[in-house]
């Protein structure tokens, strides 16, 4: 899955964003930026206020956390938006301050609980009841807490059958990175989870096993990207060759043939998608629609940022939309 991170300007107006069937908030501003993973010096993050960062994976010093007093970053006092920082260790945001019970499921808002990769321990998930953590009687939005060990969450308490693809909501399913077998998917026969019959939302779990999901069972030309809608492409870090994109010519999956959402299969091998036969220039920030360029984890050299003059990615003169590339590495920029 791929996160969305943001960093306001002058305006710091919430908005959302949808990507794979998620809606996610953010704050734009003027420069509107959503670039993870870039050094903070490139970025100038220095220079804007705490408050209007959101940026994953940035060290804390450099977001100025560790100068907030905790009580100010605990999640009853700080808007729900504020906490989107990912990754960020938990004693700089304070959430060891803050009561186990503020934490709770049942107490605390969907989406402050949005807040990937910190500790249950810390968010104090240890606390509540396995049953409160059921799918059933969970709202699927509270559910979504990535990387959170599935005996934390009390999945494991919760019947396999309840879990299958056939009986639980789309949404509820988004819960990556948990272990095939303690979601149930093993009990789910490889053709109910195959392409054809299943739709496509409901395939949205990233990082389970092919085989768990029957994907080796489907015929690699039902997989290729000319006959399969989008949507049921957007099944991240499964193996090219399960797929079958390595069938599909490279002229096919070249940027200026395939529609972008078409395109929005992260973390598959460049070569394997053809990139490597798109020139440069076609792939330059200038010349290609910013809903091309969002293939995160591509090598930047295949995609010809590195003939990109540093300039044309400073802040104020790209679209906020043209930088959304994340885990790319970053060319020095001019600071905003």
């Amino acid at each position: 899955m791929v996160d969305i991170f943001y960093c306001g300007g002058k305006t710091s107006r919430p908005q959302t964003i949808k990507i794979g069937g998620t809606t996610k908030r953010y704050l734009h501003g003027l420069e509107g930026l959503l670039v993870a993973d870039v050094p903070a010096e490139t970025l100038g993050i220095a220079d804007v206020p705490t408050e209007t960062l959101g940026i994953a994976d940035v060290p804390a010093e450099t977001l100025g956390f560790a100068d907030v007093p905790a009580e100010t970053l605990g999640f009853a006092d700080v808007p729900a938006e504020t906490l989107f920082v990912a990754d960020v260790p938990a004693e700089t945001l304070g959430f060891a301050d803050v009561p186990a019970e503020t934490l709770g499921f049942a107490d605390v808002p969907a989406e402050t609980l949005f807040v990937a990769d910190v500790p249950a321990e810390t968010l104090g998930f240890a606390d509540v009841p396995a049953e409160t953590l059921g799918f059933a009687d969970v709202p699927a939005e509270t559910l979504f807490v990535a990387d959170v060990p599935a005996e934390t969450l009390g999945f494991a308490d919760v019947p396999a059958e309840t879990l299958g693809f056939a009986d639980v909501p789309a949404e509820t399913l988004f819960v990556a990175d948990v272990p095939a077998e303690t979601l149930g998917f093993a009990d789910v026969p490889a053709e109910t989870l195959g392409f054809a019959d299943v739709p496509a939302e409901t395939l949205f779990v990233a990082d389970v096993p092919a085989e768990t999901l029957g994907f080796a069972d489907v015929p690699a030309e039902t997989l290729g990207f000319a006959d399969v809608p989008a949507e049921t492409l957007f099944v991240a870090d499964v193996p090219a060759e399960t797929l079958g994109f390595a069938d599909v010519p490279a002229e096919t999956l070249g940027f200026a043939d395939v529609p972008a959402e078409t395109l929005f299969v992260a973390d598959v091998p460049a070569e394997t998608l053809g990139f490597a036969d798109v020139p440069a220039e076609t792939l330059g920030f200038a010349d290609v629609p910013a809903e091309t360029l969002f293939v995160a984890d591509v090598p930047a050299e295949t995609l010809g940022f590195a003939d990109v003059p540093a300039e044309t990615l400073g802040f104020a003169d790209v679209p906020a939309e043209t930088l959304f590339v994340a885990d790319v590495p970053a060319y020095p920029a001019r600071h905003s």
